[in-house]
């Protein structure tokens, strides 16, 4: 996935008994559909993220119903995010996280590339 398309999935996107995200962009330059989980990840977000996930929502969603500030569809998006957090904020914190432990900025997209390459000439090792 690129960077930014985990932010836009939904609750409603995460099929965790068969494993799979459903990212669905259909851009220019990409069809993406679906995106698999490990079977540690699976466990990993249904023990631990999703109850942490959703007490965040919670905390964060009672203030916002109270101020009266939002309507309620903007609340329910972002009861609907899979990942309610700012993605700016986040990439922020991410860059932040990097200069200190590794004394420099880097870009996601970095680890994308990375990773990316690195599937393929595995993909290519084991069809040797």
């Amino acid at each position: 996935m690129r960077p930014g398309e985990p932010f836009l999935i939904t609750m409603d996107d995460v099929d965790l008994d068969h494993g799979l995200l459903r990212v669905g962009k259909v851009t220019e330059t990409k069809r993406s559909f679906i995106a698999f989980l490990q079977p540690k990840t699976i466990e990993f977000t249904r023990s631990q993220y999703l109850p942490r996930r959703d007490k965040f929502v919670s905390n964060i969603t009672k203030p916002i119903e109270a101020s009266k500030w939002f309507g309620q569809e903007v609340i329910d998006r972002l009861r609907q995010r899979f990942l309610p957090f700012d993605q700016g904020r986040l990439r922020r914190e991410i860059k932040d996280a990097a200069r200190a432990v590794l004394g420099r900025e880097f870009e996601l997209y970095e680890l994308r590339k990375f990773f990316a390459t690195w599937m393929i000439s595995h993909a290519s090792q084991r069809a040797l």
